[in-house]
């Protein structure tokens, strides 16, 4: 284990707030940074001695559950952390163990540099402007984005949710890195231009009709893809990153929290409020995004406004 990865494994135990006598679980698996996981359990081993260090196979693909035991084993515990490959975020394990009081973040694709790098922020100003942002885009009715590759499409976001790290509470949870004001994007009409996407090639258009992919231009083999996943073609969420340390890495759990980006996202929706139930969830990262809530200019083409 990498010394430097104790004070950002410390730094997690600190935002999901693990007490003395609390359990907490790390899962892992296979095909993840080892390093990462182990500087997690050592660390929560300073503060609880009622820990579990889990390994798993890789689940395959981003949304899929993990084996029964695992999840009752999250369900069980009071804290956990999932240094994955693939994200547990929209599972069923996840869900039943908020829905049980346990305080969960998901770390898909966490690399050891990043995980140094992208949990050192300044907390409290990524909440101040997602508060902001949030209550502009629940306020305003009506968001427009745009960006110059040729995405447009409008939207309303009924309830956003600022994922800042805030992770305390039972039933919280997150990503970490932390940095995102995130909704499901209702009513949305448009088109959207991929920039950044490790399951479609770059520019790609997607055409949406309420809320729905319609057709796909640039990429017959990701149309062919998203139409044979059950509800794979719903637009399933729109976020705005907060993360000033975040980067471009091809590891999509850091880059959506990217200050200056946008996402999209295709799929499932459910395990955070919507309705809509598919075997994927898929994000697409666009760059220099021009974004207007109402009147009100949030972003022009990636420099917050705000």
């Amino acid at each position: 284990m990498k010394a430097s990865l104790l004070r950002p494994a410390e730094k997690t135990w600190q935002l999901l707030g693990l007490k003395p006598g609390e359990s907490f679980l790390v899962l892992t698996d296979h095909s993840a940074d080892k390093n990462v996981a182990e500087a997690l359990f050592k660390a929560g081993r300073m503060v609880s001695e009622k820990g579990f260090f889990v390994s798993m196979p890789p689940t395959g693909d981003h949304g899929r559950e993990p084996a029964p035991g695992i999840a009752r084993l999250m369900k069980e515990c009071s804290a956990v952390v999932c240094p994955t490959t693939f994200s547990l975020t929209h599972t069923k394990a996840r869900k039943k163990a908020t829905e049980n009081g346990a305080r969960v973040a998901s770390m898909p694709g966490i690399t050891a540099e990043m995980f140094a790098r992208a949990l050192d922020v300044d907390y409290k100003r990524m909440t101040s402007l997602g508060d902001r942002i949030r209550r502009l885009l629940e306020k305003k009715g009506k968001v427009r984005v745009t960006t110059p590759t040729g995405t447009n499409i409008v939207f309303k976001i009924k309830h956003a949710i600022v994922d800042d790290g805030r992770l305390t509470e039972p039933g919280a949870y997150g990503n970490l890195p932390a940095g995102e004001v995130f909704g499901i994007p209702a009513d949305a009409n448009g088109v959207i231009v991929i920039d950044h996407f490790p399951h479609a090639r770059p520019r790609t258009k997607l055409y949406i009709k309420n809320s729905t992919v319609r057709e796909v231009e640039g990429d017959p083999a990701f149309w062919k893809k998203i139409k044979s996943v059950k509800n794979a073609t719903h637009l399933a969420e729109f976020g705005i990153g907060l993360n000033p340390n975040a980067r471009l890495s091809g590891r999509i759990l850091e880059e959506e929290k990217m200050l200056g980006t946008v996402h999209f996202a295709i799929g499932s929706d459910y395990y955070f409020g919507g309705k809509v139930k598919a075997g994927l969830h898929w994000d697409m990262i666009l760059l220099k995004p021009t974004v207007q809530a109402g009147e009100t200019d949030v972003m022009i083409e990636g420099e917050m406004i705000l």
